[in-house]
């Protein structure tokens, strides 16, 4: 069975700092939850700004939850979804909905011209095709397909945690149909897998380790900073910072290989003309040998 969605009844255990966070398992991973789950997860004001909950101390970003639709609305840029996993609650999904793109129908001469929309056939086909795909091939992030959130579909949700007037909601990050009992079966197996293996205890870390996050943590803040510091004085985002610094480290290596071919290419040429003079110093040895020899003759014929 599941953990009980109270993560009280676990008493003594303690909160870590931030800098400890990525040293977790829960933290940069798809957290398998609940529905009834979702709400009981403690949250610390400090950390409600980057998304961040605690089961027990658990730190958790990044949740994964598997039910059945049970209801639809679309609204003007964004549309909601509850989900039922059977927990004895259910979550509601947001998720945002593609901008409709029109074209102009031409009626003829002397009449007026259509709007109408376009690609919802495409999008329909495509959840078609999707529902026959499996598990492991989820839609890459900006193509999330809405047309699976049909009331009925069993689907597998992967998001943030957000809140909507004092509610929590699920931030749709990742979509994917399962496509049958098997399939099903398989999620709940993981899940029980995964809360029995990293969720049923607190998280436990020695005073020597939290010592040594902090220094790891330390560094990286310093590293951070000066990546700020640079990308304002640059007049860079940070994506465009770090786009820069793959183009350098690209062109860096390049200069390497281009370095170590040449003296490959040096060290070779050195071969051949050591093996070169050694060729001639042979010839010459040769030479001088036969001279020798023919000199010994001569004298012996006293020539």
């Amino acid at each position: 069975m599941p953990l009980s969605p109270d993560n009280s009844t676990v008493p003594g255990y303690e909160d870590y700092p931030a800098f400890t966070f990525p040293s977790s398992v829960t933290y940069n991973s798809w957290v398998y939850l609940t529905c009834a789950q979702l709400p009981a997860l403690r949250a610390i004001p400090e950390f409600q700004g980057q998304k961040t909950y605690f089961h027990l101390n658990h730190p958790i970003k990044w949740i994964r939850i598997t039910g059945v639709v049970v209801s639809v609305d679309h609204y003007d840029k964004f549309g909601l979804a509850e989900l039922d996993d059977s927990s004895g609650r259910t979550v509601e999904l947001k998720y945002d909905l593609p901008e409709v793109k029109h074209k102009e129908l031409d009626l003829g001469e002397g009449k007026d011209t259509a709007v109408i929309p376009t690609g919802n056939s495409e999008a329909m086909a495509k959840s078609e095709v999707q529902k026959s795909e499996p598990l492991e091939n989820p839609r890459p992030e900006d193509q999330i397909d809405h047309t699976l959130l049909e009331v009925g579909n069993v689907v597998c949700v992967k998001g943030t945690i957000r809140i909507y007037r004092n509610a929590r909601q699920v931030d749709v990050i990742k979509l994917a149909l399962v496509p049958s009992t098997t399939h099903e079966l398989a999620h709940m197996r993981a899940l029980l897998s995964f809360q029995s293996t990293h969720l049923r205890a607190p998280w436990i870390l020695t005073a020597q380790e939290v010592a040594t996050l902090k220094v790891a943590g330390s560094v990286a803040e310093k590293k951070r900073i000066a990546r700020e510091v640079e990308c304002r004085k640059l007049g860079l985002s940070e994506e465009q910072w770090r786009e820069k610094r793959r183009e350098e480290k690209q062109e860096k290596r390049q200069k390497e290989r281009e370095r170590r071919k040449e003296e490959r290419e040096r060290r070779r040429e050195e071969r051949r003309r050591e093996r070169e003079a050694e060729r001639v110093k042979r010839e010459e040895r040769e030479r001088e040998r036969r001279r020798r020899e023919a000199r010994g003759k001569f004298d012996a014929l006293g020539i």
